[in-house]
């Protein structure tokens, strides 16, 4: 019964589409955010999973992992890295807020080709998701393997994959952090066992 209902309800929302785009009476929010999803060639789930690398990688935000008292499974946690002194200027504070948020753009539109993996000029949701948990697989294990001086096997169960998923992850890492390398931008931690 819940089967027929959903199908029914996404049969209904497709119909529902349809009938907007013969007609042309799409709700006014709704033509804007598809104008957006256009002009911007990449979803929207997909452009907040690059702002928040770009943000990382242009010193926006901090990503830090830690292992506390749950054992060997780590927890990621983001701090801004954009407070404003107390008293500061509220003219330099926006000026100096519009100037990062320009890198961050810039670097969103470099990170595009990486995260477009089908090459085809539009960033879906799930490469998106994909290109950020890539990268902050990356930063995990250099937190482990370089700071903390462990091992690829301590990776796993920080991510809670198996060896060989996180060998996978590692390889994958290494061959996006190559080739960006080699593309001119400034390269992904190296996460290679010293």
């Amino acid at each position: 019964m819940k089967a027929r209902i959903g199908i029914a309800v996404v049969a209904a929302l497709s119909g529902a589409s349809l009938v907007y785009t013969s007609q042309g009476d799409a709700p006014p929010d709704l033509t804007a955010y598809i104008a957006e999803i256009k002009r911007d060639m990449m979803s929207e789930d997909a452009r907040s999973a690059l702002r928040m690398i770009a943000g990382i990688r242009v010193g926006q935000t901090d990503l830090k992992y830690s292992n506390g008292s749950s054992g060997d499974r780590y927890s990621r946690s983001y701090r801004s890295t954009t407070c404003p002194r107390p008293g500061a200027d509220p003219d330099a504070v926006a000026e100096w807020h519009a100037a990062l948020g320009e890198r961050v753009e810039e670097e969103v539109e470099r990170l595009r080709a990486f995260a477009d993996s089908d090459s085809s000029g539009f960033v879906s949701t799930t490469e998106g998701r994909t290109f950020r948990r890539l990268v902050e697989f990356g930063y995990l294990v250099k937190q482990i393997i370089q700071v903390e001086g462990r091992s690829i096997e301590a990776v796993s169960a920080a991510a809670g994959l198996t060896a060989e998923e996180a060998g996978q992850q590692l390889q994958e890492f290494d061959e996006l952090a190559s080739r960006m390398a080699d593309n001119g931008l400034r390269p992904l931690p190296d996460v290679r066992d010293p």
